[in-house]
């Protein structure tokens, strides 16, 4: 059975809130999901540094192809 797929939009949030919102995602998350995070040119550091403190696996760190800033896939292990 595939896993869920899970979105979420940080662009309009500021660090800590990135992390805060991108932490309580990988939380409701089941190992093996994953999980794309869109976010700011702003955050296009600290967000992807800050993330490696969960239990995840990074798949793709890039600049978002369609609209303004960045995305981040990822899967929680």
């Amino acid at each position: 059975m595939p896993k869920a797929m899970h979105t979420l939009d940080v662009r309009d949030k500021k660090c800590p809130l990135t992390f805060v919102h991108a932490k309580v995602l990988v939380e409701s998350m089941e190992s093996g999901e994953e999980a794309t995070i869109y976010y700011s040119e702003l955050e296009s550091k600290r967000l992807p540094e800050s993330i490696t403190a969960l239990e995840v696996e990074m798949l793709t760190v890039e600049r978002n192809p369609t609209e303004a800033g960045f995305l981040l896939r990822l899967r929680k292990l």
